[in-house]
């Protein structure tokens, strides 16, 4: 049942009721914000690769990262709680794709070692 954008849960065996927001766009979760903040960095930081990773790193990495907000937009349009976690997890492992690579090159160390959106 639906009430002023909150989403009411009835737990018939206690009668009571539970409130949560629905969430009304794939862009209203934090982690989506903070996936995009991240896609971002990663576009700044590897336009100072080098051209030798232009088809290699460079690629690799800009292609992990958008997949990871991709992944939850797609997801949260999904009708069911299973298919959005399963979305999720694949936004995980994106993500986990992006880090990897933090321990085998050079460049990729100012991505992870900059808290701030704006590093390279």
């Amino acid at each position: 049942m639906s009430h002023s954008g909150c989403l009411l849960e009835m737990q018939s065996s206690q009668m009571q009721c539970s409130v949560r927001p629905i969430v009304q766009s794939y862009r209203d979760p934090i982690v989506w914000k903070k996936s995009m903040a991240l896609v971002l960095n990663v576009y700044r930081c590897t336009q100072a690769f080098p051209k030798i990773e232009t088809y290699g790193l460079t690629s690799q990495l800009r292609r992990a990262v958008i997949s990871v907000p991709s992944n939850i937009a797609e997801g949260q349009a999904r009708l069911s709680t299973g298919k959005f976690r399963q979305f999720l997890g694949n936004a995980r492992g994106s993500l986990m794709e992006v880090e990897r690579p933090k321990f085998c090159s050079p460049w990729t160390s100012a991505i992870w070692t900059k808290t701030k959106p704006n590093v390279c």
